[in-house]
């Protein structure tokens, strides 16, 4: 659930964790999410998760409205098999935090730079870093180029763990 990828973030992208229930943001009440990789370590949910992701499932369902689409799309980014398909759903997922109708990659890699680094370099090495990302998308969706898979998987996993910082800071940190 996103609760699971927000609350305990790489662990859920990269350990299978069974099969959870939670209250969600999808098209029932609630849903199971369980993601399998071959060779995952299995990780049992401590009490402290437990506590941990209830706190976080009622922050994501009080702010699911203004979420919906990047935590959809963060979901499908993580368990896609298709490395390809699972970059472009983290792109998304990113467009639908910080995106416009204009300019998409300056006003999604400013805005998301500004949001998550406070030096002036370093949000400007987050800005290229990302205009970088959103280019590779456009060229993918356009046919320019198809990447390796290794390369492509670490760009998606790059994307998902900015989406996840974002999320994170925004359901913790924000109090407006």
């Amino acid at each position: 659930s996103a609760a699971i990828m927000v609350g305990l973030g790489k662990e859920a992208r990269t350990d299978s964790v069974g099969t959870i229930i939670l209250p969600t943001f999808g098209h029932s009440p609630s849903t199971s999410w369980s993601f399998e990789k071959p060779g995952a370590a299995t990780r049992t949910l401590t009490g402290a998760d437990r506590t941990k992701l209830q706190r976080v499932s009622e922050k994501i369902e009080t702010y699911k409205k203004y979420l919906n689409i990047s935590l959809r799309r963060n979901l499908m980014a993580i368990s896609r098999l298709d490395t390809l398909d699972g970059f472009i759903d983290s792109i998304i997922a990113m467009e639908s935090l910080f995106g416009s109708d204009k300019e998409t990659t300056f006003t999604v890699s400013s805005a998301m730079a500004k949001f998550l680094k406070t030096s002036k370099q370093e949000r400007l090495e987050l800005k290229k870093e990302i205009g970088k990302l959103y280019s590779e998308r456009s060229k993918i969706i356009h046919g320019a180029t198809f990447p390796s898979a290794s390369t492509i998987e670490s760009k998606r996993q790059r994307v998902i763990d900015l989406n996840i910082e974002v999320l994170r800071k925004l359901l913790y940190r924000r109090t407006d």
